[in-house]
C-alpha cells in the first residue's frame, strides 16, 4: 500500500529522533558514522561484504521527496544501516554498540507509531547476516536495551615499540629491528566515533596460527578492579623504579626534511572511513609538560613539531622522530581513560612508524582494514593452520622464526626502546586499537637483508 503523508510524517519523525539521539551525557551524536554510505573508491572491499548499503541521510531524502511506495521499505531500509554496522565491525566496537543502540531505537519508535505498519526485528532477506547465512551469530550480538553504550575502559597505555607479524588485511611494511610477538527537526553537528576494522572471519582465506597447539581460544570478557585491587596496584607501582625515557639507539635513519613534511602532513590529514581526522587525537594534547609521569617536562605539542619542521628547526631526522614519540607518550597518557582518542593515537603511531619504514605503505590515500596493526589477527580471532617441524606458510602468522637472513640477538633497539627476550610489551591490535594485546618477546633479530 503506497505511504500515505500521515505516515510519511510518521516515518520522518522515527528518522529524527535516530538523527538527535546522543550518549548518555549528551556529548556526541550516535547516528554520526551512519549519515552517509562508504566511500567506494577507499573502501572497495566494503561493497565486496555488504550487499545492500544504507545511509541515513539517503533514506531520509527519499521518504522526502517520495521515493519509497511501501512504509515496510523504509524499515526495511533503516534496519539495514545498523545491521550492515554489526555485520562488518566487531560487536564490541564504539560502532557495534551505537549501531546496537540505534536499532534498538528505531524498532521501540517506530512500534510507537500505529498508523505504521509492523515490522520484524531479525535482519531482512538482502542483509549480510541472511546472505552470508551468519543470522544465528549477528542476532544474537545484536540484543540491546535503548540506553547508550559505555565504553569499555582503556588498558594502561604501553608504547607500541615495535611492529609484529604481518597482518591479516594490512600490508605494513616490515621493520629491520623486528620482535615475534526528544524528537528534533534540526541539524546538529555530529562527533564521529573512531571506526573499526572489519570483523575478521575464520576463512581459508585468512587463517592464522597461534603458539598454542590446540589452535584457538575463548577470550574472557574484561572485568574491572575492584577498589582494593586499585590499591594494591599502587602500591607495587610506587616500588618500581620511574622509567628513564627514551634512549639514544633505535631511531630512523636520516631522511630528508622534505620527506618528513609529507609524513606529518600525511598524519595530520589521514581520515577514517567514514571521513573523521584522527589527528585530533594529537592536536588536542596540551602543550605545556603538566602529564603526570612523563619522561620529560619540556613544553611539546603537535602544532609546536610542525611549526619545528616546516620553519627547519630540526638538525637531524632523528630530533624529529624523538619528537614524535614524545608526542605520542603524551598523547596516550592524556587520553588513558578515553578509549576513542586513545586508539585513534595508537593506530596514528603504527601509521607513523610505518610510513618511516623501509618500505612505506603506498599512497596516499593510504588504506588499511586493520588500523595499520601488523599482527595478521587479534585475540579470538586466529587458528592454526600448520604444525609440527613445517617451516610456516608465506604471509601467516606463525610461532616459528625462520633463521634465514636474520641475526638473533639477546636484545635489539627501536625508537629509543631496548627490548630483550621475555620483556612485556603491548602489541597494536587490529581489531580495536584501543585495546593493545599483551605480548611476551621471545625471540629477537635484526635483518640480514639489505
Amino acid at each position: 500500500m503506497p505511504i500515505t503523508a500521515a505516515q510519511s510524517a510518521a516515518i520522518l519523525e522515527v528518522i529524527n529522533i535516530i538523527l538527535a539521539a546522543t550518549t548518555t551525557k549528551g556529548k556526541r551524536h550516535l547516528a554520526g558514522m551512519f549519515l552517509e554510505l562508504v566511500d567506494r573508491t577507499d573502501w572497495p572491499q566494503y561493497y565486496e561484504i555488504i550487499p545492500e548499503p544504507r545511509c541515513l541521510n539517503g533514506i531520509k531524502s527519499g521518504v522526502e521527496k517520495g521515493r519509497y511506495k511501501e512504509a515496510t521499505d523504509v524499515y526495511t531500509d533503516l534496519s539495514l544501516v545498523f545491521w550492515n554496522a554489526l555485520f562488518y565491525n566487531e560487536p564490541t566496537s564504539q560502532i557495534g554498540s551505537d549501531a546496537k543502540t540505534l536499532k534498538a531505537l528505531l524498532e521501540t519508535e517506530w512500534k510507537k507509531k500505529s498508523i505504521l505498519p509492523f515490522t520484524r526485528s531479525s535482519p531482512p532477506p538482502s542483509s549480510a547476516q541472511k546472505v552470508h547465512k551468519v543470522v544465528e551469530d549477528e542476532e544474537s550480538s545484536a540484543t540491546t536495551t535503548s540506553a547508550a553504550p559505555t565504553p569499555a575502559p582503556a588498558p594502561t597505555p604501553v608504547p607500541v615499540p615495535a611492529p609484529a607479524p604481518a597482518p591479516p588485511r594490512l600490508v605494513t611494511p616490515a621493520q629491520n629491528t623486528s620482535v615475534s610477538t526528544a524528537t528534533s527537526t534540526s541539524q546538529p553537528t555530529y562527533a564521529k566515533p573512531v571506526p573499526i576494522r572489519p570483523k575478521s572471519r575464520l576463512s581459508p582465506d585468512m587463517d592464522v596460527d597461534i603458539m598454542s597447539e590446540d589452535g584457538g581460544h575463548d577470550v574472557p570478557a574484561a572485568v574491572p578492579r575492584d577498589q582494593e585491587s586499585e590499591e594494591i596496584v599502587k602500591q607495587l607501582e610506587k616500588g618500581l623504579p620511574p622509567w628513564p625515557g627514551f634512549g639514544k639507539e633505535g631511531w630512523s635513519e636520516e631522511v630528508n626534511m622534505e620527506q618528513l613534511v609529507e609524513i606529518l602532513q600525511a598524519v595530520k590529514s589521514y581520515k577514517d572511513v567514514i571521513g573523521n581526522r584522527l589527528a585530533t587525537a594529537l592536536e588536542t594534547v596540551p602543550e605545556e609538560a603538566t602529564i603526570p609521569h612523563l619522561s620529560y617536562n619540556s613544553p611539546l605539542s603537535f602544532k609546536a613539531i610542525e611549526n619545528r619542521l616546516r620553519s627547519q628547526g630540526y638538525l637531524t631526522s632523528q630530533e624529529f622522530d624523538q619528537d614524535m614519540a614524545r608526542l605520542f607518550e603524551k598523547a596516550r597518557r592524556w587520553h588513558k581513560t578515553s578509549p576513542e582518542p586513545y586508539g585513534r593515537t595508537l593506530l596514528l603511531q603504527r601509521f607513523y612508524q610505518a610510513l618511516l619504514a623501509a618500505d612505506p605503505p603506498s599512497g596516499p590515500p593510504y588504506h588499511t582494514t586493520t588500523n595499520f596493526a601488523a599482527c595478521r589477527a587479534g585475540p579470538g580471532n586466529v587458528k592454526p593452520v600448520h604444525g609440527g617441524d613445517a617451516p610456516g606458510v608465506a604471509g601467516v602468522t606463525t610461532h616459528r622464526v625462520l633463521s634465514k637472513d636474520r641475526t638473533f640477538m639477546d636484545e635489539v633497539h627501536y625508537k629509543g626502546w631496548t627490548l630483550k627476550l621475555g620483556d612485556w610489551v603491548h602489541l597494536s591490535n587490529p581489531d580495536d586499537p584501543s585495546r593493545p594485546i599483551v605480548a611476551q618477546v621471545f625471540r629477537t633479530w635484526v635483518s640480514d637483508e639489505p
